[in-house]
């Protein structure tokens, strides 16, 4: 029986066994592990709205399985693709109730998520419905089995997202997905062990370093440890505590060395803050309450945040504090123009977040702070809110100025009531807007209280009162306006500014929807901050502008009027400017027209009577019609209009002109300038004045190929020379073409002129004709003068030049070759007349001039070749009385020597002679090297008129080396006569003559040359100028001799003088003249009396200053019984002198001198009557005679002011006035003051002299009967 169990049990364990092996071995076949695939996939298919296929399973489906290329469709679109996955469990844990999984390996999975019309996504359709078994309600039982991951990877995953619009938050791609993950799980227990997960985004770019955290989770407690996160901007460590207790409490930690928010920025880009910081939160929330503390440090900049909520859900009690330091908001938008530099804090504290109940404290207080580079020094608010109802006080301090803010709003919900006050103290305007020419001083107050916030509802009243102030420089003494607005209307009951400036003042209805109805009017005042603005030299006006607005705000009506007087601008002077204004502006159009009075403009030394102009402007049409009119000379009227278009057009419909005797206008009623955005394109401009025609056509570009063609048929030359007011004859006719192509950076320009007929003061020519081209930096032309069959001369050569300057360079090329070349083409040279274009001053010229003169090298180191020639020359310098002739002038010269081989010229009957050598260094640039030159005088007049006579003899040379240079020579004055008034009112000293020879030699050659436009150069620039090398070695001697019979004059002094000066040159300047001047004889006036000149001299004994030592002795004779005389001694230094009164011999005080000269007594004779003559008589006239005379003559251009008190001859006092008319021509006017006649004519005298011969006058006179005659003088001089 044993027996039997025994087999039985034994073929029961052999049937499993065997049973066992089967199924293993069945397992492990293809045919079972497809079989197996089928079924998986027929059950998946079957609850899945979706159909899954499966490439192969493989493993031993015991302790590893893997899975290949399994995909997941749905209509045709894939949703997941996974080429490979493998696991490994372990079996025996199956015993221990624990499902291990040892290896989970998931390679290169592909999910792609797309988005339906719906905007569901098509995972959430995957699972069929009808397979969702509802089940009952049961209690939950614990799971008292394990499950454990070892080891889970996911690499190369990748998610696609396809969603129906593009969404910043939503990449179109993560790649690179890996993932190591740990997890257990048992019951209420779960720990998981978060190694590593890394990923990178497509559209937008961002790659995720890693992501690694530890969890552990029970029934009680959930912990989020050792979190770290690492993006390539940003890295931070944190934790996070749950605990479910009864309050249910949270811990969270977040420290980041780096915390970058550009990262937030890839995928929120409307994110607006950027940059880097390190920032450390910790929070704590127990139950409703919540504790936070937030810090951000960036170098210098620190923000730290700490908040109190003790109840979140009704958020009560609440407070919140902000410190801020060195917040620079710049760095954190990104953006440089926005920058600050924020310091200072924030405090919040209040309850409730419902508008009825709620209320809100805030507290702030700023300093030192930069905000957009404006420096503001103190900012303070405090706000509360309660209920609906907010109030406010802010105050703030900077370099722009302080301003004061209260602020009061009720019911802000509902009945929304305001009342607002700002006080604004010493606001400039420099530091608002970083300038240092906006300096202001403003200064006001603004008041403005209503109802309601919406403006269709708004109610309010406003007040502004202005300080005094300043803007831009411009006072404001007054300005203050009220007003009120209700709903969509206002009224401004009064604006009124007053200033230096002027005065406005308005009022009037404003309306969104209602009619406007506003007035304005002003006054002109002193205009002198204007004038200060625009650079002007002057700026004056008077008068006063009115106007007003009206209309709807659609539809709205402009006009005024004005009427400004005596409106003076530099140049521009208008007598008065009168008109009226009206323009409509709607939403569709702006239409104008107005007109314009002017009488009595004047510019420089044009003026017009009057000006009219009538304009309007509509449709983007502006039209003008502009009339000019001076007396009968000018007559002008055009008729234009501007089309603002794409291309502006200015058409000229009419346009004429009468100037004198001439008469132009324009020919073509279609003329046009186009206006386009680098060019000018005209057409049709043709001008005429009967045979006269100016022709403009064509186009002038600045960028692209230009063809503008000017033609000018037989201009007169003369009536232009008279419009321009220019004293001198200019004549002839003009014929000129040019044309221009290029552009305006690189023009070519062709031309060519003639002058026909030509007048150019004395100066007469036949014809001036050749061509002129500027091209390739190079100014070209060829010109023949033809004077008259016999004489003429050619002109031509080149410069360089820059056609485009700009503001600061020039037009002419200094260092870049030129030539210069000008011959006579006829036998007879050319008359010398041409110089009075060049020398004004010079009358009658005659003479033969030739020449052959070529120059050539750079303008900077000219080379000069050839010769000048003056034949019979002859002129006249009427200023200085002579004339003139026998010039005759031999001149040659190349690039190293200018040789004087004569120079003659005579004036009066003496000559004066010149010969010589000069030799420079290759150029005139080079400076002098050495020279040999004499001249000399013998009887030579130099000047011949009522205030200048001199007659000279004279020798001297220049020689030498330019290492030891010589000049020596003697002038001696023969004969002189020196109005001494005439020289001390400068009548012939002028700044702009030829200078010396030895002063030109002086200026240091090798100086750059520049044009004549320089800027004035400062004392100091001038005195530190360098001198050649020649001059700064030149030394010698010139002596001067001054012989008898020359006279120094004035209306009180006649001397006459002889002596001798010695000026040397020893060092680099000269010295003072040396030497002493002796008076032979003479006498001057004073206090009415004659002195007489017994002796005088003046010795100069060199040093820094002409200071000479003075020893001078005139005597009076008074007309007494004892004959006595007052005698005058002056010693010592002339700036320092010693005076001495004597009578006789005995020295008096200076004061009885006076008296004697006066009375001829002694002061304590004077009875009291004659002290009082004294004080109002003759003697103040005399006194106050001289310096009178001197001052008015300069102001007004007299010759002659004579003051005379009252004399026993005369009854009455007397005022002379007297000018030279020309040379030999005076004339006076004498007026009597007192006396029995004085006011009637009898009292006028005038006396008109003119000189016949050097010694023979008559005079004319006009008076009364004992006065009116005529008489012949003979006026004998020694």
């Amino acid at each position: 029986m044993k027996k039997r169990i025994f087999k039985i049990l034994l073929a029961i364990v052999f049937f499993v066994l065997a049973l066992i092996v089967t199924a293993v071995v069945t397992t492990q076949t293809r045919f079972f592990k497809n079989w197996l695939r089928d079924e998986l996939v027929d059950v998946a298919n079957k609850n899945l709205v979706a159909s899954i296929s499966l490439g192969k399973i493989d493993g031993n489906l015991i302790t590893s399985f893997a899975l290949d290329r399994l995909l997941i469709q749905q209509e045709g679109d894939t949703l997941l693709y996974l080429p490979s996955l493998n696991f490994r469990i372990v079996p025996k844990s199956l015993l221990q109730k624990q499902m291990r999984i040892q290896v989970l390996d998931v390679d290169s999975l592909c999910v792609i998520l797309r988005q339906r019309a719906d905007s569901t996504w098509n995972f959430q359709h995957i699972i069929r419905e009808d397979t969702l078994v509802a089940t009952a309600d049961t209690a939950a039982q614990p799971i008292n089995w394990s499950f454990i991951l070892n080891d889970m990877q996911v690499r190369d995953a990748s998610i696609i997202f396809s969603p129906l619009n593009k969404i910043s938050a939503i990449p179109e791609r993560i790649s690179s997905l890996d993932l190591q993950l740990d997890a257990q799980y048992k019951g209420e227990m779960l720990n998981l062990a978060m190694r590593n997960l890394k990923l990178r985004t497509q559209e937008p770019k961002f790659l995720l370093q890693k992501i690694a955290f530890s969890l552990a989770y029970d029934e009680n407690k959930l912990t989020i440890d050792n979190l770290e996160i690492e993006t390539e901007n940003s890295r931070l460590r944190g934790k996070f505590t749950y605990a479910n207790t009864n309050i249910n409490e949270i811990d969270f930690f977040v420290d980041a060395d780096k915390l970058d928010f550009t990262d937030i920025k890839v995928f929120l880009p409307e994110f607006p803050v950027a940059g880097r910081s390190q920032t450390k939160l910790t929070g704590h929330l127990a139950g409703d309450s919540l504790f936070a503390d937030l810090t951000m440090r960036v170098q210098q900049q620190r923000l730290h945040l700490q908040a109190m909520i003790p109840d979140i859900i009704g958020f009560n009690n609440y407070k919140c504090t902000v410190e801020i330091a060195n917040l620079n908001t710049g760095y954190w938008l990104q953006n440089d123009t926005l920058k600050a530099n924020i310091n200072g804090k924030l405090k919040l504290t209040g309850s409730g977040l419902s508008p009825d109940t709620a209320f809100a404290h805030v507290d702030a207080a700023f300093y030192n702070m930069a905000i957009l580079d404006r420096r503001l020094d103190s900012l303070y608010t405090k706000i509360n809110y309660t209920a609906g109802d907010v109030n406010g006080d802010l105050k703030m301090k900077a370099p722009t100025g302080n301003f004061t803010l209260s602020t009061e709003l009720n019911d802000i919900f509902y009945r929304q009531k305001f009342d607002a006050n700002l006080t604004a103290q010493h606001i400039d305007l420099d530091p608002l807007l970083l300038s240092d020419s906006l300096h202001s001083d403003i200064n006001f107050k603004i008041r403005l209280r209503g109802r309601h916030f919406d403006p269709d509802s708004m109610t309010c009243e406003f007040h502004f009162e202005g300080g005094k102030s300043s803007l831009l420089g411009a006072q404001i003494d007054t300005l203050f306006s009220w007003g009120s607005w209700v709903t969509d209307a206002g009224k401004i009951d009064t604006l009124r500014l007053e200033s230096p400036l002027g005065q406005f003042f308005l009022a009037g209805d404003l309306g969104l929807s209602s009619d406007n109805q506003i007035r304005f009017h002003g006054d002109l005042g002193d205009l002198q901050w204007v004038e200060k603005k625009i650079e002007a030299d002057t700026l004056k006006a008077a008068g006063a502008f009115s106007g007003q607005i009206q209309g709807k705000l659609q539809a709205l009506v402009l006009k005024g009027n004005y009427d400004f007087n005596n409106i003076q601008y530099d140049e521009i002077a208008i007598g008065n400017a009168r008109g009226d204004f009206n323009s409509n502006l709607t939403n569709e159009q702006i239409s104008a027209r107005g007109q314009l009075f002017v009488h009595s403009l004047n510019y420089a030394q044009t003026g017009m009577d009057t000006v009219t102009i009538f304009w309007g402007f509509k449709d983007s049409v502006f039209v003008s019609n502009v009339y000019l009119s001076r007396q009968d000379s000018i007559q002008s009227q055009a008729r234009f209009s501007y089309h603002l278009k794409e291309i502006p057009e200015i058409h000229i419909a009419d346009f004429s002109t009468r100037v004198k005797n001439l008469y132009w206008q324009n020919s073509s009623r279609d003329a046009r300038i186009l206006i386009g955005p680098d060019y000018y394109d005209i057409h049709g401009v043709h001008l005429k004045s009967v045979n006269q025609n100016l022709y403009i056509d064509g186009t002038w570009s600045d960028s692209s190929e230009s063809n503008l063609q000017i033609r000018i048929d037989s201009l007169q030359i003369k009536p232009i020379a008279q419009l321009m007011q220019i004293e001198e004859e200019l004549n002839g006719t003009i014929d000129t073409h040019l044309r221009i192509n290029g552009n305006s950076q690189k023009p070519v320009i062709n031309g060519n002129l003639a002058i026909k007929n030509g007048t150019v003061m004395e100066f007469r020519f036949e014809r001036l004709q050749g061509d002129f081209s500027l091209m390739d930096e190079k100014l070209s032309w060829d010109f023949i003068l033809s004077q008259d069959s016999s004489r003429g001369m050619q002109f031509d050569g080149f410069l360089p030049v820059n056609p485009t300057p700009g503001d600061s360079g020039n037009f002419i090329l200094q260092n870049e070759p030129i030539r210069l070349h000008a011959i006579n083409t006829r036998k007879g040279g050319l008359d010398l007349s041409f110089l009075q274009a060049f020398l004004p001053d010079m009358r009658n010229v005659k003479g033969r001039f030739l020449a052959n003169v070529k120059v050539t090298n750079t303008l900077e180191n000219p080379l000069p070749a050839g010769s000048i020639r003056v034949f019979d020359g002859q002129f006249g310098i009427p200023r200085y009385g002579v004339r003139y002739k026998n010039l005759q002038v031999s001149v040659q010269f190349d690039s190293t020597d200018i040789r004087i081989q004569q120079f003659d010229l005579q004036g009066g009957n003496g000559l004066l002679s010149a010969s010589g050598k000069l030799a420079f260094n290759d150029g005139l640039q080079a400076g002098m090297r050495s020279a040999e030159l004499a001249v000399t005088a013998e009887n030579f007049q130099v000047a011949k008129n009522r205030d200048i006579f001199l007659i000279i003899d004279a020798k001297g040379r220049l020689f030498g080396e330019v290492a030891q240079p010589r000049f020596d020579g003697v002038v001696k004055l023969r004969r002189s006569t020196f109005n001494l008034t005439a020289l001390e009112n400068s009548r012939y000293v002028e700044l702009e003559q030829v200078q010396p020879l030895l002063e030109q030699a002086r200026l240091d050659t090798s100086i750059e040359l520049k044009p004549q436009n320089t800027v004035k150069k400062t004392e100091s620039e001038q005195t530190t100028c360098e001198v050649s090398d020649y001059y700064k070695n030149l030394k010698g001697d010139l002596r001067i001799e001054i012989g008898r019979n020359s006279w120094l004059r004035s209306p009180t002094l006649n001397v006459e003088i002889n002596g001798e000066l010695l000026q040397s040159k020893q060092s680099a300047e000269f010295e003072m003249p040396v030497g002493a001047v002796q008076v032979v004889r003479g006498n001057y006036d004073f206090l009415g009396k004659s002195f007489k000149i017994e002796k005088g001299e003046f010795t100069l004994d060199g040093g820094d200053e002409v200071n000479p030592l003075v020893d001078l002795e005139a005597v009076y004779s008074i007309r007494d019984a004892d004959r006595n005389k007052i005698r005058i001694v002056i010693t010592g230094r002339a700036l320092d002198p010693e005076i001495k009164f004597y009578l006789n011999t005995e020295e008096i005080e200076e004061t009885n001198a006076v008296s004697y000269i006066v009375f001829g007594r002694n002061l304590e004779q004077v009875s009291s009557g004659e002290r009082q003559d004294l004080q109002k008589g003759q003697l103040l006239t005399q006194l106050a005679a001289a310096q009178l005379t001197k001052t008015l003559g300069k102001k007004l251009s007299l010759d002659v002011i004579e003051f005379q008190g009252r004399s026993e001859s005369d009854a009455a006092s007397s005022i002379t006035v007297g000018r030279y008319i020309s040379d030999n021509i005076f004339i006076s006017i004498q007026q009597l003051i007192g006396g029995d006649n004085w006011e009637t004519m009898e009292s006028l005298r005038a006396t008109l002299e003119l000189e016949l011969r050097d010694n023979i006058f008559m005079q004319f006179t006009k008076g009364d009967e004992k006065t009116t005659g005529f008489d012949l003088i003979w006026k004998y001089q020694k």
